[in-house]
């Protein structure tokens, strides 16, 4: 099947598949094949002698791990089974569970989402101002920043819920009264409920996956191949964790970086590529080919776009 796919891929496509050398940063726009590419080249790698253990493929969505573990099940039914596909948040979990003993959290445990997050903080903004819906924009982000803070001191270090807020205010400043009056007890609240709970949020996942990378180096040995599916919508704090796993080995971002809907969670794709290019050089290759629309359907879609009001004067 391989083959007969491969007769299928237009040139830019080949190069992407076949170029297991270097670190890739593939431009790939909705509908050119990105999903393909990627469980191609991964089937590609197998077929190098590539142990799939030492394969990692990060993507966004559980949707999205599943296709992408269906499509090279479709090159290679044995050897899928031994790869790791899955999010970001999945494989910090999984790291985490496999480290349990190194950690600081406790296990098992139930992780709860960015929804999850926020019922949680309005309860306790509302109990203590009772106009939570007022507060809640300001505080999510500031309770989101200051436990990503956490990760400029050691492992090791202990700090209480007032000093990390005293120690983050101190290096940006914030104005807000409700941060400066309610930020510390708020934090120690919201922390408080997920030990009681047995939880941890994902903020918790990249911040605890993050120092078990950097004091455990087999892990960043473990992966000679990374590929990352849909990067325009990885935060920067993922990134990180992209940036520390990788090291050396060879690494793919996948995207279309010119499109993201994800700036309030942290996505910051110009500024990743950026960071990206110099650290690792990649080769840039763009996967210009749509084959979800064709060229008529496109150019009476581009030609309704100018002839309406939603084309700028």
């Amino acid at each position: 099947m391989f083959e007969r796919d491969w007769e299928t891929l237009n040139e830019d496509q080949r190069l992407v598949v076949k170029n297991i050398k270097d670190s890739l940063l593939v431009l790939a726009p909705a509908g050119t094949g990105k999903t393909k590419v990627i469980a191609m080249r991964t089937a590609y790698l197998l077929n190098q002698q590539v142990p799939p253990t030492s394969i990692l493929c990060l993507t966004f969505t559980n949707k999205a791990a599943r296709e992408m573990e269906e499509r090279i099940g479709l090159y290679d039914k044995h050897n899928v089974r031994h790869l790791t596909i899955r999010t970001f948040h999945s494989f910090c979990y999984y790291l985490i569970n496999q480290e349990k003993q190194n950690t600081r959290l406790a296990f098992p445990c139930t992780i709860i989402d960015e929804s999850d997050t926020q019922d949680i903080l309005k309860r306790i903004i509302f109990a203590l101002t009772k106009q939570e819906e007022k507060y809640m924009g300001n505080m999510t982000s500031f309770i989101e920043n200051v436990k990503k803070y956490r990760l400029n001191f050691s492992f090791d270090t202990e700090l209480k819920e007032e000093r990390l807020v005293k120690a983050y205010l101190k290096e940006y400043p914030s104005k807000d009264p409700i941060i400066l009056q309610y930020g510390a007890r708020i934090l120690r609240l919201y922390e408080k409920y997920l030990k009681e709970n047995n939880c941890v949020d994902f903020i918790d996942l990249i911040i605890e996956a993050t120092y078990l990378l950097e004091i455990r180096a087999k892990w960043q040995k473990r992966y000679h191949y990374i590929q990352v599916d849909e990067m325009q919508d990885t935060s920067t704090r993922e990134y990180h964790i992209i940036k520390v796993l990788a090291k050396e080995n060879h690494i793919a971002l996948y995207g279309d970086f010119n499109q993201t809907i994800y700036e309030w969670r942290g996505s910051a794709p110009q500024t990743m590529i950026g960071d990206y290019k110099e650290i690792f050089n990649p080769v840039e290759i763009t996967l210009k080919t749509n084959y979800r629309s064709t060229q008529l359907l496109l150019k009476a879609a581009n030609s309704f776009i100018r002839n309406s009001n939603l084309y700028p004067s």
